[in-house]
């Protein structure tokens, strides 16, 4: 049912490349079908060829390992979320709970994609900082904080799988333990956001 479900999400989704602004330069990517969301050769080749720049060998490792990390980490709480909504016995809670998990996710990944992954991408290869609202940040250190923005973000819409398993099968303790466990991690990340966000400001470490 999973498998089907995120097929027919992929052949109805808008296929069209998308634009993103860096400086005065307008790149344009594609979105691959989930779970494979980002064609890691074919991401940086159209990056190369609206931009007009060649990236280094060493830049395009790094992308991919980048992609493959996240990518990653991806399929492993898909595989949770399909485990956990297998549960349930009622088949109409199963396909809204997945299709909203795959719509969430993919809006997750798209801003994740234009806001740092290819910002981070030619700082890195132009050597620049990262700069959000006049701050400036580490770009390494900034890309780190989106890496694990995502790992929160992600690890939220579990619990929001659970806030389902737990209304249709309230007999189940094992579910509401799950959740309290999450929720305090989910505490525990946010704290660590903060400080990973900080941690990456210049500024304030040069006025220190």
């Amino acid at each position: 049912m999973f498998k089907e479900l995120m097929q027919t999400f992929n052949k109805n989704r808008k296929k069209d490349f998308f634009s993103t602004k860096f400086n005065d330069l307008t790149l344009k990517w594609k979105f691959s079908d989930l779970p494979i969301f980002l064609n890691k050769t074919e991401f940086v080749a159209c990056l190369e060829i609206t931009a007009n720049f060649q990236f280094s060998s060493l830049t395009k490792q790094a992308i991919f390992n980048r992609i493959t990390k996240i990518t990653a980490l991806y399929d492993q709480v898909n595989d949770v979320t399909v485990r956990y909504l297998g549960e349930l016995n009622n088949d109409s809670l199963k396909i809204n709970g997945y299709n909203a998990f795959l719509k969430n996710t993919y809006a997750l990944l798209k801003i994740y994609i234009n806001d740092a992954l290819i910002p981070w991408i030619f700082q890195s290869a132009l050597n620049l900082n990262c700069i959000k609202q006049k701050v400036d940040y580490d770009r390494d250190l900034y890309i780190a904080y989106a890496d694990e923005l995502v790992s929160y973000e992600l690890q939220k819409f579990l619990k929001v799988i659970l806030k389902i398993l737990i209304t249709a099968v309230p007999t189940d303790q094992t579910f509401a333990l799950l959740n309290e466990a999450y929720e305090q991690d989910l505490i525990s990340k946010s704290a660590k956001l903060k400080i990973m966000k900080q941690n990456a400001r210049i500024n304030e470490k040069n006025t220190q």
